[in-house]
């Protein structure tokens, strides 16, 4: 195992043309535990992939050290890292067996072939591949290609393994299920991964820590139930699924929570540790799942859409001419509300997750 850190890393491309330079990666500072995995998560563009390729080698940065176990690889060959790196796409040698296509690795490292066969039927054997080694990649389906890749890059023992996007291609059942399975293969393996992927459920199920990333800058470095329930910007919370982030001022100020008027009603809101005042417009967190739908709900909102889902019925609802969303997950025990009615919610049972106030654009 090995543990990753980099620092300060500017990732600067000069610009042509009379065009501005483009700055992918600012100032980034990040550290990857032996054994972990973490993953960056994000939108097109923001510099995750470009930070993956720095690590791997295909990138050199502009400014700031690359170290794994304290030694700086910042400008050492890519062959010299001992990283394995799985690809969005397979790249599978298409004219050799899957047998030929793991084994290839450890031929370049100049083994023997009693050692090459030994590890190969291991990692065969681990991957669920056996009863496929003499089959070509053209012959398997796009999770067997997959495996196979995966086995390729884990056969020759990498210090650290790189992921790009590489269950993109898969439809979603499978990506699920090789999500899985990919996870657990890390586990046991313990191989410190990196994990590059703009799919959010998938971030969250395989990794120890989340890093979201916008416009080349990390805008939360945190464990996934964190990065959900607990966004830090705005941009997080969004980006982390469907979120209401309702606009609330402030009327009266606790030691742990705040009194404001939302929809009509009289609600107590946490502070979670924001040093807070009367009269500060603050922005609240709370997820759809989280807005219970109760007769006595003290805050009013008015249903302007209808989405049945089958296992839940969307609202799309008005609060203080605010718009957010509440799913009702027990709408089998009763017909669903028309557009136009009121529809009272209940915050008390929620975790709304408050921003600092110059998030609110106060």
């Amino acid at each position: 195992m090995s543990r990753v850190a980099l620092k300060g890393i500017n990732k600067i491309y000069p610009g042509r043309g009379g065009r501005p330079d483009a700055h992918a990666v600012k100032d980034l500072d990040l550290v990857i535990e032996d054994g972990s995995l973490v993953t960056l998560l994000g939108p097109s563009g923001c510099g995750k992939t470009t930070t993956l390729r720095m690590l791997a080698g295909f990138e050199i940065p502009t400014t700031g050290q690359i170290l794994i176990d304290d030694r700086d690889i910042t400008t050492t060959p890519v062959n010299k890292r001992g990283i394995g790196m799985v690809f969005q796409s397979y790249a599978l040698f298409p004219h050799m067996s899957v047998r030929e296509n793991v084994a290839f690795g450890l031929k370049v490292l100049a083994l023997s072939s009693a050692e090459v066969e030994r590890k190969v039927d291991d990692i065969l054997k681990v991957m669920d591949l056996s009863k496929l080694a003499e089959r070509q990649p053209s012959q398997l389906s796009g999770g067997q290609q997959q495996r196979v890749a995966l086995a390729r890059t884990v056969v020759t023992e990498p210090r650290v393994l790189l992921f790009d996007e590489p269950l993109s291609n898969l439809d979603a059942q499978l990506r699920e299920r090789m999500r899985d399975e990919l996870r657990l293969l890390q586990q046991r393996l313990g191989i410190t991964s990196l994990y590059v992927t703009h799919d959010q459920n998938e971030a969250m199920a395989i990794s120890d820590r989340v890093v979201v990333m916008r416009d080349g800058i990390i805008e939360q470095d945190d464990a996934p139930n964190n990065i959900y329930a607990r966004p830090t910007t705005a941009f997080v919370a969004d980006f982390m699924g469907k979120a209401n982030i309702i606009k609330v001022r402030a009327e009266r100020v606790a030691a742990d929570h705040i009194v404001a008027q939302i929809g009509g009603g009289s609600v107590e809101l946490p502070t979670n540790g924001l040093e807070l005042k009367e009269g500060d417009l603050i922005d609240y967190v709370i997820r759809p799942e989280q807005m219970l739908i109760s007769g006595d709900g003290p805050v009013s909102s008015v249903i302007e859409r209808v989405v049945y889902q089958g296992a839940y019925t969307e609202y799309q609802v008005s609060i203080d001419g605010q718009a957010c969303t509440v799913v009702d997950y027990r709408h089998h025990m009763h017909d669903a509300r028309p557009v136009g009615a009121r529809l009272p919610i209940d915050l008390a049972s929620s975790v709304p997750w408050p921003l600092a106030p110059a998030e609110a654009g106060a």
